[in-house]
């Protein structure tokens, strides 16, 4: 005896995308497969001695992997569409059945098929049984009352679950919405109108695909957000942190704003005021190292804030670089990468989070110095008819793949803009996005940290003195979201200190490794090329200068 009921299980159109998601990720380990066959080939190859018995393993490994990815990336594709159903298995795509419906579940499933999605064994199992015994046959039409009225009859009723026939409603926007139309019934008040074909199917809209807020808001990931100026950047951040709060009311959304555009204000009135620092970098006359030490307590209380999910917001991250010391963003950088790294599910039990909006991708801009640090990020590319060379320019950095230009012109022909999104190797029209928002503040008294308020004020109000902060000792506090502790410059070898001594007398921002080795350095006699870039890497890691790849040829000081 027992009172389990599977039909009684009901589950929102999030919670399933979120399983399906879910699923997705657990469907196999592309790392874990090349690996082993590539410990596979070498076991072989110590056993045979032969080259060519050993690749064989190894191809296979990295075949299966490849795979892996590849069908990882299509069931993103149908997550992203709202089709759960070619994803889910065993008890999962039973439950999604008994809540849906057969009906609604082959329409998801035909849709997979005809797009080249994969299917799970369940879908596979059940299309071949619906097609076999359930699928209905077409209706003939009735003449007499169709030929009067010049219509053609409608196969699906108004009232039919999955509600096919076209109405005055206005189009859904959101991925979620694409799954709900399955869980509810349509508005008895709207008239049908008059459907135009004799048979009509539904399958998820081609516009939902291209939903950017959704993908970015559904499954929350640290992500560079790169676009030029007056592409929609900002309204971007501002719909998506809205429907993120939507979804997850949990987390707590922290930004660091150093434009403070009175325009803008309201862009922002989604994240608390407590949990904002606005300054304007434009302004001549502004204290730079006032920022500095506002930025240093802000990263303070976002670290010891107990919110199980946190995701930080840094705009103008460019400027941001520019303008401030090299000493405390390479401080900020580090712990923007070891949030990336490894914050997402850190060690604690809490996850950060981190959206670094820039208009530039190059890694120099941005002030990563190498690509492989910037590759911890996913990537978002916004581009409009106007600026769409950039997307050459972000190819040449390996921030995107390349995109003919025909494709281009492509994209951006629905609305004028476009993007990609590294998370799934997606091109799409970007849609239009709400622009008008709840009013924000950024004044003087805005909220408790902002730049523009008096010392006096905060002096009183929170007993805090920006510029008798000691950024030596904020960093200690910063060490459980660091992946590397920062290294003091009287560690470094006095091969490195020579280095970094003679970039820093050359003309050159960027001083190459067979110029170094040129130099005949005393401290670095009998020093080899591939030492000298290990000493490049070293003095990046002590936030000395930028190394420009992993296996460095120039080395950029810090000046």
């Amino acid at each position: 005896m027992t009172n389990f009921n599977r039909s009684a299980i009901q589950r929102t159109a999030h919670d399933w995308l979120a399983i399906a998601d879910e699923a997705n990720d657990k469907s196999g380990n592309p790392t874990l497969t090349a690996t082993a066959g590539v410990i596979g080939g070498l076991a072989f190859a110590s056993l045979t001695a032969s080259p060519l018995v050993a690749a064989v393993p190894i191809c296979w490994g990295m075949w299966q992997a490849w795979q892996i990815n590849e069908r990882k990336a299509k069931n993103d594709e149908a997550i992203a569409a709202g089709c759960v159903a070619s994803i889910l298995s065993n008890e999962a795509f039973h439950q999604f059945r008994a809540q849906a419906g057969d009906e609604a579940v082959y329409d998801q499933l035909d849709w997979a098929e005809s797009e080249g999605l994969p299917l799970s064994r369940d879908a596979q199992d059940f299309l071949v049984w619906y097609r076999q015994f359930k699928q209905p046959q077409p209706q003939l039409p009735a003449a007499e009352t169709t030929e009067a009225a010049g219509e053609l009859p409608a196969a699906v009723g108004s009232n039919t679950r999955l509600n096919a026939v076209e109405t005055t409603a206005t189009p859904v926007d959101e991925t979620t919405e694409a799954l709900e139309q399955i869980f509810e019934l349509p508005d008895e008040s709207v008239e049908p109108q008059t459907q135009t074909s004799a048979i009509a199917t539904v399958r998820p809209a081609a516009a939902v695909t291209s939903d950017l807020v959704e993908m970015m808001s559904r499954q929350l990931k640290s992500t560079i957000i790169a676009a030029p100026p007056r592409t929609g950047k900002g309204v971007l951040v501002a719909n998506a942190g809205r429907r993120l709060l939507k979804y997850r009311p949990d987390v707590e959304i922290w930004l660091v704003d150093p434009k403070n555009e009175p325009s803008e204000a309201h862009y922002w009135s989604f994240v608390d005021l407590d949990k904002r620092l606005h300054f304007d970098l434009r302004d001549f006359s502004i204290d730079v190292a006032r920022v500095e030490g506002l930025l240093e307590e802000f990263q303070q209380r976002f670290n010891a804030s107990t919110a199980a999910t946190k995701l930080l917001i840094v705009d103008e991250f460019v400027s941001l670089n520019k303008m401030l010391d090299s000493k405390v963003m390479g401080l900020l950088k580090s712990r923007l990468v070891a949030i990336s790294s490894s914050g997402e599910t850190g060690t604690d039990g809490k996850g950060r989070f981190t959206w670094i909006v820039t208009q530039s991708p190059n890694a120099t801009d941005i002030g990563f110095g190498t690509k492989s640090l910037r590759s911890s990020f996913s990537s978002v590319l916004l581009f409009s008819s106007q600026t769409a060379s950039i997307v050459d320019s972000a190819v040449g950095t390996g921030f995107c793949p390349k995109l003919e230009t025909a494709a281009r012109h492509k994209l951006l022909a629905p609305t004028g803009r476009a993007f990609y999104y590294s998370r799934g190797d997606r091109w799409a029209a970007l849609p239009k996005y709400e622009t008008e928002f709840p009013a924000g503040e950024t004044s003087r008294l805005s909220h408790p940290f902002s730049y523009q308020q008096d010392d006096e004020y905060q002096k009183e109000q929170f007993n805090f003195n920006a510029e008798a902060i000691d950024l030596e000792a904020l960093a200690s506090l910063f060490e459980e979201v660091i992946d590397e502790p920062e290294s003091e410059s009287n560690d470094l070898p006095g091969e490195a200190i020579a280095i970094h001594e003679y970039a820093l007398k050359q003309s050159d921002e960027w001083v190459k490794v067979r110029d170094i080795q040129r130099a005949s350095l005393a401290a670095l006699k009998g020093c080899s090329v591939e030492q000298i870039r290990e000493l490049i890497l070293l003095l990046e890691k002590h936030h000395k200068g930028d190394a420009d790849d992993d296996s460095p040829t120039a080395y950029k000081p810090f000046r």
